[in-house]
């Protein structure tokens, strides 16, 4: 269970750097029509960085305060369900944001059809 937790701490650190760094734009087909998905742009490709970043802080947080071996205080908690909160609320604006469009790779995104999307 360390390896994972370290492995996930490591990989979301990792991927939110290289995103803030590099902000790719990219697509994310839907499970259900994969002729259609979502266009994260280089704004939401850094929102999505930091997200990641905030969740790897998270899990250190946790890491760090279960080997002193001590109960967090209640001003920890909240500092720490914020953090957390706080990098699933832009996960979340930012699949809320982008547009849902047809795959890019079949030539220039056009947007899909909402009754489509299932939702």
């Amino acid at each position: 269970m360390r390896a994972f937790l370290a492995f996930t701490i490591v990989f979301c650190a990792i991927t939110g750097i290289w995103l803030l760094w590099a902000a790719p734009a990219f697509y994310l087909p839907d499970r259900g029509d994969t002729g259609c998905g979502w266009w994260i742009d280089p704004t939401g490709a850094r929102l999505v960085g930091l997200a990641l970043l905030g969740i790897a802080a998270a899990g250190w947080r946790l890491v760090h305060i279960a080997a002193r071996g001590t109960i967090p205080d209640a001003r920890w908690q909240r500092r720490h369900a914020l953090l957390t909160l706080g990098a699933f609320a832009l996960l979340v604006w930012v699949s809320a944001r982008a547009p849902y469009v047809t795959d890019p790779d079949q030539g220039s995104p056009v947007a899909c059809s909402r009754g489509k999307q299932g939702r």
